[in-house]
């Protein structure tokens, strides 16, 4: 049977771990997510659309999903048509800001993260 301090130290050291997974996945989904708002910024439109999947929901289906339009409508972002964006895809611009502050706070925890190492 293991002690109380033993369960504690088990607890804790399962905790920091549990904590360590949920960054590497937020790391893993800011860097995929921040890859795809900006490769419209570094490549032609053509580009884009043509390694950009097509929808499986319109092939299946027949029916659009909640992120049909959302390539075209980040191209339009990044060419600074905002309107043909919502036209696209009413939560464009909602993602693409979602996405934008989620990398920000990662870029912000990261540097934080590798200041408190320094000490």
């Amino acid at each position: 049977m293991h002690s109380n301090k033993e369960n504690v130290t088990y607890r804790h050291q399962l905790k920091k771990e549990q904590r360590e997974a949920v960054y590497i996945v937020w790391t893993v989904i800011t860097i995929v997510s921040f890859a795809v708002i900006i490769f419209p910024f570094f490549t032609n439109n053509e580009t884009v659309l043509k390694n950009s999947p097509t929808c499986i929901s319109i092939g299946k289906y027949n029916r659009e999903c909640c992120l049909c339009g959302m390539t075209r409508a980040f191209i339009e972002i990044s060419n600074g048509n905002f309107r043909n964006a919502i036209s696209l895809n009413k939560g464009s611009i909602p993602l693409f800001f979602i996405i934008t502050i989620n990398a920000i706070v990662y870029i912000i925890n990261l540097i934080n993260r590798m200041y408190s190492t320094k000490r």
